[in-house]
């Protein structure tokens, strides 16, 4: 019986570390896709200002209807705080909205602070400039992005194989 119950514990002990390794590879292709997401989103924002001719807090309004959660649910918060005309600024409803908004995602906290930082130097009347500012962050993301892709699907699989390589020492370690 003890040699049976010990069998079922090294299985689960293998399994779970090979579950480990999958859920890292996981984890690594959704913070991946989220960037992707939110090049997105800068683009659509990038739209709205130079085409649309809209003033900030008017884009978030049109971005709380094209984007998914979180984003939606910022953007939203983002227009009505600045409807109710409280006194702060753009910049700081923006930063502070965006980064309570951000925080489970799986993506590391210098892109979140990126994201949500956006609009830290006062938003400027011109929509050139806000439009220039929106490039400059979209092609830091777009590198962070290509970089990402490159390693991407080496680092899933090394965190697979090593997420088995330590059920199978563990295995052997007890046996």
């Amino acid at each position: 019986m003890a040699a049976w119950i010990k069998g079922i514990g090294l299985l689960l002990m293998g399994l779970g570390s090979s579950g480990l390794g999958v859920w890292y590879g996981l984890r690594f292709q959704e913070r991946l896709a989220q960037l992707r997401y939110m090049n997105r989103i800068l683009e659509m924002l990038m739209s709205e200002v130079r085409f649309g001719r809209c003033t900030l807090p008017e884009c978030c309004w049109r971005m709380a209807a094209r984007t998914r959660e979180p984003y939606r649910g910022a953007f939203q918060e983002i227009y009505e705080t600045m409807r109710e005309n409280t006194g702060e600024s753009f910049s700081r409803v923006y930063c502070q909205v965006m980064e309570r908004h951000m925080r489970e995602l799986a993506v590391r906290p210098e892109e979140k602070r990126l994201f949500a930082g956006l609009f830290a130097q006062e938003a400027s009347p011109d929509g050139a400039l806000q439009v220039r500012s929106l490039e400059q962050y979209r092609e830091e993301l777009g590198e962070k992005i290509e970089r990402l892709e490159r390693e991407s699907a080496e680092k899933s699989r090394m965190a697979m194989g090593l997420g088995v390589m330590c059920g199978l020492l563990l295995i052997v370690l007890f046996l």
